[in-house]
């Protein structure tokens, strides 16, 4: 779809920043309005603006004001540890299960606990 707009020159000076693409900022300002009202996602907005990658879409709405819509819940539950899962220092990696679920020695120190490999047909 292609869209024209026509508007005065000292409106449009004030709308645009000197030797900004005047398109492009036309573009990324109906795409953040959409994004901001809910109508496209953020993996939308990307697309949309060609924003390689989450990290960048993240600068790109700071710059224009948008805060990120992140609850405490959120937060709260990434900033819980994830289980660690420990590898043994054998040969062949047997890994041991997750480090909260293994047992402690008499100074509490966690023990390694190696969990057997799959057998391998030859």
């Amino acid at each position: 779809m292609k869209v024209w707009l026509d508007l005065p020159d000292d409106v449009a000076a004030l709308l645009i920043e000197k030797g900004q693409d005047i398109p492009r900022a036309a573009l990324e300002a109906l795409a953040v309005d959409a994004y901001r009202t809910n109508r496209i996602t953020g993996y939308q907005l990307g697309q949309l603006l060609a924003i390689p990658s989450r990290y960048e879409l993240d600068g790109f709405l700071k710059r224009h004001g948008v805060l990120l819509d992140y609850t405490i819940e959120e937060f709260e539950r990434e900033a819980t540890p994830a289980p660690v899962c420990v590898i043994s220092g054998r040969q062949g990696g047997h890994l041991s299960r997750f480090a909260s679920d293994r047992p402690s020695d008499r100074r509490g120190r966690r023990q390694p606990v190696a969990v057997p490999r799959p057998h391998r047909a030859r």
